[in-house]
C-alpha cells in the first residue's frame, strides 16, 4: 500500500454531492471537509493551546462575535495559521498537492474559513448559551 492509498483510508467518508461544481469546490467537498474533520481535534489542540487563546476570554461571546474573534486571531497569529495550514496540507495525496500548489491562496483561504466554522461549531455546541 503507497501512501495515497494509506491517507485516503483514514479519511471520514462524507456524503456529499459534487454535481456540476467547479474545480476548487469538488476539491473541498472532496478534500477539504474530510481533512478537516478528521483533524479537528488536532486544530481545536493547536487553536486552544496557543499561547494568547485564553486572553480572547471566549464565554462572554455570542456566535457571531466569536467566529469574528477567531477568524481575526487565525489571521493575526502566523504561525498558528501556518500550522493550522500544514496540518492540512500534510494530509493530502500527490495529486491533490499539485491542485493545491496552484490553487494555494484560494485553498489556504478556504481552509481558514471552513476552520472558523468549525471551531464556532464546537464552541456553540460545547458552551451552549442560555
Amino acid at each position: 500500500m503507497n501512501r495515497d492509498q494509506k491517507v485516503e483510508s483514514i479519511r471520514p467518508q462524507l456524503a456529499l454531492e459534487n454535481i456540476n461544481t467547479r474545480p476548487i469546490e469538488k476539491f473541498q467537498n472532496d478534500t477539504l471537509r474530510p481533512i478537516l474533520k478528521l483533524q479537528h481535534e488536532l486544530t481545536l489542540f493547536l487553536l486552544i493551546n496557543h499561547r494568547n487563546y485564553k486572553s480572547l476570554n471566549s464565554s462572554k461571546l455570542e456566535e457571531k462575535e466569536y467566529q469574528h474573534t477567531i477568524k481575526k486571531f487565525i489571521q493575526t497569529n502566523i504561525e498558528l495559521k501556518n500550522q493550522l495550514i500544514g496540518v492540512v496540507i500534510g494530509q493530502f495525496m500527490n495529486a491533490e498537492l499539485a491542485f493545491y500548489i496552484t490553487e494555494r491562496k484560494e485553498i489556504n483561504k478556504r481552509i481558514i474559513q471552513m476552520q472558523v466554522n468549525r471551531y464556532s461549531d464546537t464552541f456553540n455546541t460545547s458552551y451552549s448559551r442560555k
